[in-house]
């Protein structure tokens, strides 16, 4: 009876020691590396790691105003832009091929400092950070220093870059410099708008893209941080060529993982349907293309977006709460980034963003209270 006793007391305590550090363990991302040295902890507001929210870019002097507010929607991730074009503005001052990841064409100069407040005041408040790489510098591509990839007709900040291994040395030390502290990176936003990936208009393109942006970068941030993961190809639901009729998964996605296969850890799209249906029947469609392709592999929706200039306030709750619950659903769809935290346009007094915009009062709409009323955050 004692021995029994002692067995059922020992039981006891080993379940309620696992269940304290089951809780513990499910605050943190990853937390040593197979060396057994520590790597700093990415907070995870389990169990709603599948919130985000797309932030993009902020201003210096408001990294901490839109970061708390982010916070407080209880969002376990944010999404910010790495545009190369402002962090290496110049070309290697010391062109060479030396082989060596990081140099290979040079040595480089680069300034994380905007990219480095962001992501460091974002893990002071519980945040992980996705970081998705987009705009190249004229430098590499030729491009008007003027060009602004969001408005106009200017295609020629998507120019194609001329040396691929540019981008691979930037990947690389992207990587190294943000190791421990950012894990998940998007390889280029949108390649599929002329915009961001000016590519050729022929059967080319896709080729072209992986070879340009994808391989060499995949190996690249293996090598800086074998942590790290990569996250593609974040495509728009527009036309799947530039300036073509060919949609966004015959066109990009099926063709890409038919012939490159598992190249992303996460494959990824955008939607800025205004339609949460909208949005889980393209997911639904990816999905497909995925299990016939490369199975297993994580689909996150990088943007979705409600905008309140098509939708009422009201709507746009509606449908931030639907996508939410078809991720929820879907035990394959593992993140959603609602876009945005704030109004882009400083014009506009509507716009797709929880928030309204700086210029307009920075004030919540009834999708943040939405957002808080999903996640238990306001609880």
């Amino acid at each position: 009876m004692h021995m029994r006793r002692v067995a059922i007391y020992t039981f006891l305590w080993v379940m309620i020691f696992l269940l304290l550090m089951g809780g513990k363990f499910a605050q943190t991302e990853y937390g040593e590396q197979d060396d057994g040295s520590a790597v700093a902890p990415q907070v995870m507001r389990e169990p709603y790691a599948m919130f985000g929210i797309d932030i993009e870019d902020i201003a210096d002097d408001r990294i901490d105003e839109e970061l708390d507010a982010a916070a407080s929607t209880g969002a376990a991730w944010i999404r910010i832009y790495a545009m190369w074009k402002f962090i290496e503005p110049e070309p290697p001052h010391e062109a060479f091929r030396n082989g060596q990841w990081g140099t290979f064409t040079g040595r480089h100069r680069y300034n994380w400092s905007h990219v480095d407040r962001i992501v460091d005041a974002a893990r002071d408040r519980g945040l992980n950070v996705y970081l998705t790489n987009m705009l190249p510098p004229p430098w590499a591509n030729g491009a008007d220093p003027n060009c602004n990839a969001f408005i106009g007709e200017d295609l020629s900040c998507g120019n194609v870059i001329y040396d691929p291994h540019w981008y691979t040395d930037f990947v690389y030390n992207e990587a190294a410099h943000f190791k421990g502290r950012v894990r998940y990176y998007g390889v280029w936003n949108e390649p599929n708008d002329g915009h961001f990936f000016n590519g050729p208009r022929d059967g080319t393109y896709l080729n072209v893209f992986m070879a340009t942006y994808v391989l060499g970068a995949r190996e690249a941030l293996r090598a800086a941080d074998p942590e790290a993961k990569l996250v593609g190809p974040e495509l728009s639901m527009g036309t799947g060529i530039p300036n073509s009729n060919a949609d966004w998964a015959d066109g990009w996605l099926e063709p890409m993982l038919k012939y490159f296969g598992r190249v992303f850890d996460v494959v990824s799209i955008h939607n800025h349907s205004n339609s949460h249906e909208n949005a889980k029947r393209n997911a639904e469609r990816a999905r497909r293309i995925i299990e016939r392709y490369a199975p297993g592999t994580e689909f996150w929706m990088t943007e979705f977006g409600a905008d309140t200039c098509a939708l009422t306030q009201t709507k746009q709750a509606e449908q931030l709460f639907g996508v939410y619950i078809d991720t929820i659903n879907r035990p394959w769809w593992t993140k959603t980034f609602y876009y945005a935290l704030t109004d882009h346009d400083p014009a506009k007094s509507c716009g797709a963003g929880l928030f309204t915009g700086a210029d307009n009062g920075f004030t919540p709409r009834p999708a943040y209270w939405e957002y808080r009323r999903i996640t238990g955050y306001d609880q």
